[in-house]
């Protein structure tokens, strides 16, 4: 469960992993429009979650990577903005 995961003590980066994991889960699902894009949505809910679990919001170069890049790629993208 992502809000009883968020609520443990996790470090800064099992956090951001998370949030990756969700935004990424939720991809593979939710379709907020006709054409399945969850590329505005996914970013909107994505920069919420970091910003609710205190990271700084983030441009990320790619708008599809949500689509294109695993959790585990986004995260050491992430990381790396973030510098934890």
């Amino acid at each position: 469960n992502y809000e009883r995961d968020m609520l443990t003590k996790l470090s800064q980066s099992e956090k951001l992993l998370r949030i990756i994991k969700l935004i990424h889960y939720l991809n593979g699902i939710i379709h907020g429009f006709l054409d399945g894009n969850l590329r505005v949505n996914g970013h909107i809910m994505f920069h919420k979650e970091l910003i609710r679990h205190n990271f700084e919001p983030i441009i990320l170069d790619d708008y599809m990577i949500f689509e294109t890049k695993t959790p585990d790629e986004i995260y050491l993208i992430c990381k790396n903005i973030l510098n934890i």
